[in-house]
């Protein structure tokens, strides 16, 4: 999983330094507001924000971004304990933070004079931080929990209307982060991969043409 992630990463950056050839270069800043939901209550609802540098070259575009989401509030567990089948009751309040590295790459499937769609994938690196409080069973607990360097893997579908040099966008990008294996442990707690569907209004600046 990891060589497979490694080389996408390796594959967008060579291709997006050396396409030099191309009629049309230009690079471009963005900065998005962000609302996800994830398949693990320890992210059910989140928002962030992430900013990117993104090189244009004709139809594609090659970048790297750097976001922050946050998930603070309440949910609510109902579960069975799998060692001694007593039913678990647990409330939790969360302070949980995600941070994401990320390259990606897309490519306009339809561009018109002010006005574009596109698609394209993204690789990342994703650092979790989870600290949480609650009450399992009317029993006060505390899970703090950190998770470095796990990988991620999505896919993005935007579409932008141009204003200039000036633009903004609608987004939409599922995607999966690579947790932990089975082996890791047979907690409930455990995560081992995580789906998530990200929803953004992205404002953007384009210069150098």
């Amino acid at each position: 999983m990891k060589k497979f992630v490694l080389a996408i990463c390796a594959i967008c950056f060579v291709v997006g330094v050396t396409a030099q050839t191309e009629k049309s270069v230009s690079y471009q800043i963005e900065l998005d507001a962000m609302h996800s939901n994830s398949s693990t209550n320890h992210y059910y609802s989140n928002f962030g924000a992430e900013l990117h540098l993104n090189r244009l070259v004709n139809r594609h575009s090659f970048g790297v971004g750097f976001g922050e989401v946050y998930n603070g509030g309440r949910f609510y567990d109902w579960y069975c304990d799998c060692a001694t089948g007593t039913p678990i009751s647990q409330r939790t309040s969360c302070w949980n933070k995600w941070f994401t590295i990320n390259l990606n790459y897309t490519y306009k499937v339809y561009s018109a004079d002010h006005s574009s769609i596109l698609f394209g994938p993204f690789v990342g690196l994703n650092y979790l931080i989870i600290n949480e409080s609650g009450r399992k069973n009317d029993v006060h607990y505390d899970y703090d929990k950190t998770f470095n360097n796990r990988f991620g893997l999505g896919i993005a579908l935007e579409y932008e209307v141009r204003f200039n040099a000036f633009s903004t966008s609608l987004k939409v990008a599922p995607n999966f982060v690579y947790i932990s294996t089975p082996m890791d442990g047979v907690h409930h707690d455990v995560i081992f991969i995580m789906f998530n569907m990200n929803r953004s209004i992205s404002i953007k600046y384009t210069f150098g043409k």
